[in-house]
């Protein structure tokens, strides 16, 4: 009687992954649906469409950033689309979220039922999280999503078994990565984390080709990037946005408290959900007695689910000093290096949407975290410890949920704006120094104006005003 209920195990844990599998295809199919609803907005598109059209555009971008793989990217949809390019941007976008969900379910090993309902949270936090919200719906090309593909898919490789084309793939992962955004550099914080904490799906010669990979970008990136001069654009800071000009007159002479301030709101953003763009709008929103219900629902949620990992975190610190690791150990330690680094990389421009790629590797930090949690739960509770443990369980998983749906309200608010920009795409140009325009330049941009104009999108001044007063993004 033995073997079959070894079997029926087996079986169980089989489903459970399947099913894990199949969360991120829906999740993914579900984004994909309204991703398909969302024109591409005119000033963060048009003028690298432009550039991919032209056979010698240039493979350095704006103010000398090095980022051929992107212009490939461009140009490679639009010769491949065959004539239906917001289709195959789209489709682009819509494999980075499925490899981005896919590749997480592979890397936290979902078995058990327990197991996938703490991944199910972990893809709803994803979801859920504004800095997501925004970059879902940022650009054609989207490297916003395209490094979390890239790193993801680093870190699944890590977690396998190591294979002959292991090391290979892993470095041509972060090949394409530094090719494509100077972000891509968290990839190689994911693969170095990984393998110092006992990942050894790529081995330690994989790991140093790596690291000589990044070593040879970093001086290429020295010799042609021009690092932007502070006070170039406006920023929040304390309670307030700062215009170029008050940056300039603060900062000018000694930046680094400004950088010191952008890292720890990078971090903080995420963590807590404020601030948000450098400004503690939750702070300012109370001591001015106008507390909107979407402030106090984002502080929440993330200020409980970070709470519950450091508490994961105290919990495993006697392992860790004496380097014993577990499986969710070094999920969790990857995901807190990569938002660790990714805030430290955004130290001279301060931007949520720059901290996509920290944001969904703190999501992967949520199921080692929770797992534990509702593993100590089998220990007995007294009546008070039950009620808080299960007021704290409701409020995450309630608040959560909420944030991943109104993810779905911002994408059609986002539509709404999308669209409405391409009715004065001319004057836009004009304004970006691009007009006049040749004519082959003139009927590509005339052509997507009909197209993303003729879309069917939403109005925002329909929503009703408790979505609005509940939506924080907006």
């Amino acid at each position: 009687m033995s073997e079959p209920a070894g079997l029926r195990h087996d079986a169980d844990a089989t489903t459970w992954t399947r099913a894990g599998y199949g969360t991120a295809l829906i999740a993914t199919a579900a984004i994909g649906y309204f991703l398909l609803r969302l024109p591409l907005d005119v000033s963060e598109n048009i003028i690298a469409i432009l550039q991919a059209h032209n056979p010698l555009a240039t493979l350095v971008g704006v103010a000398g950033t090095v980022r051929p793989l992107g212009w490939l990217f461009f140009r490679g949809v639009l010769d491949a689309s065959f004539g239906h390019p917001f289709e195959g941007f789209r489709l682009l976008n819509i494999l980075s979220l499925a490899s981005i969900f896919v590749c997480g379910v592979h890397i936290l090993r979902v078995r058990t039922m327990q197991a996938w309902g703490v991944a199910l949270l972990a893809i709803v936090v994803m979801i859920g999280i504004h800095p997501f919200h925004m970059s879902v719906r940022e650009t054609a090309v989207n490297h916003h999503l395209i490094v979390p593909c890239f790193l993801f898919a680093a870190v699944a490789i890590a977690v396998s078994a190591h294979r002959w084309w292991s090391d290979v793939l892993a470095t041509l992962i972060l090949l394409g990565a530094l090719s494509l955004v100077e972000a891509g550099v968290l990839v190689w914080v994911a693969i170095a984390a990984g393998w110092l904490t006992g990942l050894r799906g790529i081995s330690w010669r994989g790991v140093a080709v790596c690291t000589a990979l990044l070593a040879t970008y970093l001086v290429v990136y020295l010799v042609l990037a021009d690092a932007p001069a502070t006070g170039s654009r406006g920023t929040g800071f304390g309670f307030h946005m700062m215009d170029a000009s008050e940056v300039r007159a603060r900062f000018g002479a000694n930046p680094l408290p400004l950088y010191a301030y952008n890292v720890m709101a990078s971090a903080m953003t995420v963590l807590a959900s404020e601030p948000r763009g450098g400004v503690f709008g939750f702070v300012y929103q109370i001591v001015n007695g106008s507390l909107k219900a979407g402030s106090v629902l984002n502080v929440l949620t993330s200020t409980l689910t970070t709470a519950v990992m450091i508490w994961y975190a105290g919990q495993r610190w006697r392992a860790w000093r004496v380097l014993e690791f577990t499986h969710g150990d070094r999920v969790f330690l990857v995901g807190w290096a990569v938002l660790g680094a990714n805030a430290v990389i955004s130290f001279s421009y301060l931007k949520e949407i720059v901290m996509t790629t920290g944001a969904l590797a703190y999501a992967l930090a949520v199921f080692p975290a929770f797992s534990l949690f509702l593993e100590r739960l089998h220990r007995p509770l007294t009546l008070w410890g039950a009620g808080v443990v299960c007021t704290l369980l409701a409020i995450v998983s309630i608040g959560w949920t909420t944030r991943a749906a109104l993810f779905f309200v911002d994408v059609q608010v986002a539509a709404y704006a999308s669209q409405n920009s391409w009715v004065m795409v001319d004057e836009w140009l004009a304004m970006q120094q691009r007009s006049p325009l040749s004519e082959a330049d003139r009927d590509v941009v005339q052509q997507w104006r009909r197209e993303m104009l003729a879309m069917p999108v939403p109005r925002k001044y329909l929503r009703p005003g408790w979505i609005e007063d509940l939506d924080a993004s907006h």
